[in-house]
């Protein structure tokens, strides 16, 4: 059975990727001609690690999550994508796969040439707190999971440690407390 998470007859285009953060933007604009409005429906893929995909959409999408493990063969190479932690994307009879974390589908009346992304490229202009992306707390204990000393820190190294996990997001003192009961 597949999980399906979006579905649209709209025309999607390839808008944005951000490398230091690898988020993959893919937008459908519509405009109303009668008083020069529009709008977009933003399709973010976070944490993206591998995309085989066209950068234009035409003729209806539908998107699904990855539910099982599946091996890939492109151009004499085997890719590995681990249940849900893909996407596969239908279209015009086609199936194409982006590996990622987290797709977030938004809604914004953006400038068609302003693909939002900034605020993520420009982290020093906003405070984005790991609080509200629970998909990097996850990353934050398979870091420390991964180190071996990690009983031998003392508690403010433990501290220094989580919030370099965190980084560029800030994390408040709680949640500090939290992840360090767990280990």
């Amino acid at each position: 059975m597949k999980n399906l998470v979006f579905e649209s007859d709209s025309y999607f285009e390839l808008m944005d990727y951000s490398l230091t953060h690898k988020i993959l933007l893919f937008r459908s604009t519509k405009t109303e001609d009668s008083d020069l409005t529009w709008s977009n429906t933003d399709l973010r893929f976070h944490s993206t690690n591998f995309i085989f995909l066209k950068t234009k959409l035409v003729g209806g999408i539908q998107i699904f999550k990855g539910l099982i493990d599946k091996e890939l063969e492109i151009d004499n190479t085997i890719k590995y994508l681990k249940s849900d932690n893909y996407f596969e994307i239908k279209n015009e009879g086609k199936i194409y796969y982006i590996e990622s974390n987290e797709l977030v589908i938004s809604e914004n009346v953006l400038n068609v040439s302003d693909s939002g992304l900034k605020e993520w490229k420009g982290m020093n202009n906003i405070n984005l707190k790991i609080e509200d992306y629970p998909h990097h707390i996850e990353g934050v204990k398979v870091k420390i999971n991964e180190l071996n000393d990690w009983d031998k820190l003392n508690e403010t190294s433990k501290n220094t440690m989580i919030k370099t996990f965190c980084e560029p997001f800030s994390i408040e003192e709680s949640t500090i407390e939290v992840i360090k009961m767990l280990f």
